[in-house]
């Protein structure tokens, strides 16, 4: 059963955050979510994960309205798990190891297990976990120090994932990376939801966006699709993917391009079409 949010309102010293909000995430899906600063972006997030409590409205997942006032929001730290921006910046244990093993102490789990499953995850992030299990987490690097900071949530194996902006700061190697490391998960049957202001990779790697304004959703559809808006996104200042832009500009000087292109992929191959290789 997927997350779904109906006629959802927030507000914050009088001021309206989110505003008769409807949502539906899919199981199995990677969701993206763009706008500017102060379209409630963080905040919708906040309430998925049940760190803020919504005024009036219901969020349903798996079938549990967590905005319920009787509602055990131990159930909903099971099945979710959000990682904020720079999570690196809330490491605090003396090992690597320690701090991975943090999030599974509501679990009742035998130190192997517990092992067993730090492993498989940092795997999945390319780190080694016998070779960094012992080190404090101040000693690695930027982007291990993140990619263990993730892997504290990712070990508690939750249904639904949240990033907010997960690949600010990290190089093209790493983004890279990380993104392939969605695309596992999901197809593990996680569900993902991202914030990101880095169009080209939601353009590459999401299967839905949503695109927020003054605490509303203004446009939920395909990436394509949403791409396409380009008169709406650059009046809300978010523009559009790299490649919708070159594609734009080859129109322009009366070069006739497919519309629905986004990913780098496509686009290099339109062109060898076009100008030969």
């Amino acid at each position: 059963m997927p997350i779904k949010i109906d006629n959802l309102y927030f507000s914050y010293n009088s001021e309206m955050i989110i505003d008769d909000l409807n949502l539906k995430v899919n199981d199995n899906e990677i969701l993206a979510i763009v706008g500017n600063t102060g379209s409630g972006k963080s905040t919708l997030v906040q309430l998925i994960a049940g760190l803020l409590k919504a005024d009036k409205g219901k969020i349903i997942v798996d079938n549990d309205d967590i905005t319920a006032k009787k509602f055990n929001k131990k159930i909903l730290r099971k099945k979710l798990g959000i990682v904020f921006q720079f999570p690196e910046m809330q490491l605090f244990e003396q090992s690597v190891e320690k701090d991975i093993f943090f999030g599974l102490k509501q679990y009742n789990l035998s130190y192997s297990e517990k092992c067993t499953r730090a492993k498989e995850v940092l795997d999945l992030l390319g780190l080694d976990f016998e070779e960094i299990r012992d080190k404090s987490p101040l000693a690695l690097s930027g982007g291990e120090k993140r990619k263990v900071a993730i892997a504290g949530v990712m070990v508690c194996k939750p249904k639904y994932l949240i990033f907010d902006e997960p690949i600010a700061g990290l190089d093209y190697s790493s983004r890279e990376s990380f993104m392939k490391v969605l695309l596992k998960l999901r197809e593990q049957g996680t569900s993902i939801i991202i914030i990101s202001h880095n169009l080209d990779y939601l353009a590459e790697y999401a299967d839905r966006i949503i695109v927020m304004n003054n605490g509303k959703i203004v446009l939920d559809d395909l990436p394509n699709i949403v791409f396409g808006k380009q008169q709406m996104l650059d009046e809300l200042n978010i523009g559009t993917c790299s490649s919708k832009n070159i594609i734009n500009l080859l129109k322009a000087n009366d070069i006739q391009m497919p519309d629905n292109i986004i990913k780098y992929n496509d686009l290099l191959n339109s062109l060898i079409t076009c100008f030969g290789e």
